[in-house]
């Protein structure tokens, strides 16, 4: 008993402090690959990023303490993972698209940035405050579509968010009420950037085209064919 609350204690002392931490934007943050591409991002610019606590935006998107979530089923780590992944990427794929970015652009994308860094570190102490070992970001990673230009990289930031809010859909579905909501309000952000990326919104942020498509309900047993329809299969 007394170790389980010394664990217990522990890990909300962790949450505690990384909520509290606010980590300085910088190069050296992010993959050694796009180093350079991160100071162009981080050039110009003094402030920190967002704090882990801000990290979900001002509308109550942060989890409540971790030692006190429900229902922390391996589904529900692997939920966390896979989004910390996202963010990783994310993360990388900014400094890429923001090295062919000038002005607003670039401001726009260093705000994105920020973002995802704050969210990957949110989601790295919530996993080690949950006993998991968060999630590593990979050295580089191999981009959807080469970027040589401006319309590439706003091209490039669109569909990074959407892999971020696609990422996100599996934390809607765990038994935590606050990881939900977080999931929810992530899933929001992402869509959000991503429609002012392309000027554009979609139907359901995250779902690719396919998921929507109708299909055909299967025809129960003695049910009456429809009107022309023979019951043999269409010819290839």
């Amino acid at each position: 008993m007394t170790a389980d609350r010394d664990r217990v204690t522990d890990a909300a002392h962790a949450a505690r402090h990384a909520r509290a931490a606010a980590r300085p934007a910088s190069a050296a943050t992010v993959p050694p690959a796009s180093a350079a591409s991160a100071a162009t991002l981080a050039a110009g610019t003094s402030r920190p990023a967002a704090t882990t606590a801000t990290a979900a935006g001002a509308k109550g998107g942060t989890p409540a303490d971790p030692t006190q979530m429900t229902g922390m089923t391996p589904a529900a780590t692997g939920a966390l993972q896979a989004a910390l992944a996202a963010e990783h990427a994310a993360v990388y794929g900014y400094g890429v698209a923001g090295a062919h970015l000038s002005g607003p652009q670039q401001q726009e994308a260093l705000k994105a940035w920020n973002a995802h860094r704050a969210r990957r570190d949110q989601l790295a102490s919530i996993l080690s405050a949950l006993g998991a070992v968060p999630a590593a970001a990979a050295a580089a990673y191999q981009l959807p579509f080469p970027v040589t230009s401006a319309s590439g990289a706003i091209a490039l930031a669109a569909t990074l968010e959407d892999g971020v809010t696609r990422a996100f859909i599996g934390l809607v579905a765990v038994p935590d009420a606050g990881l939900r909501t977080f999931g929810a309000l992530a899933m929001q952000d992402g869509a959000v950037r991503a429609a002012r990326w392309r000027d554009a919104t979609v139907a359901f942020p995250g779902l690719p085209p396919s998921a929507m498509a109708r299909r055909p309900r299967p025809r129960q047993s003695g049910e009456p064919l429809a009107k022309g329809h023979t019951g043999r299969a269409d010819p290839p």
